[in-house]
């Protein structure tokens, strides 16, 4: 999997820093950081996160 983050706001995307993350892998997102995952070939995820009242950022033109 392929994380990408992102310095952008909810309406603007920024800046993007990419990061692969291999077979065991884990990573820990700071708070408040825009994030998505692509997949590179097939995986498997576990995902966590807080919820309630979480934000998601409408997906922009252009993005797969």
């Amino acid at each position: 999997m392929e994380l990408i983050l992102d310095d952008g706001d909810e309406q603007a995307v920024g800046v993007e820093t990419k990061v692969l993350l291999r077979s065991g892998d884990a990573y820990v997102v700071p708070r408040g950081i825009w994030h998505r995952l692509e997949s590179v070939e097939p995986s498997y995820l576990g995902h966590v996160t807080p919820g309630p009242n979480g934000g998601h950022r409408p997906r922009q033109s252009g993005q797969n």
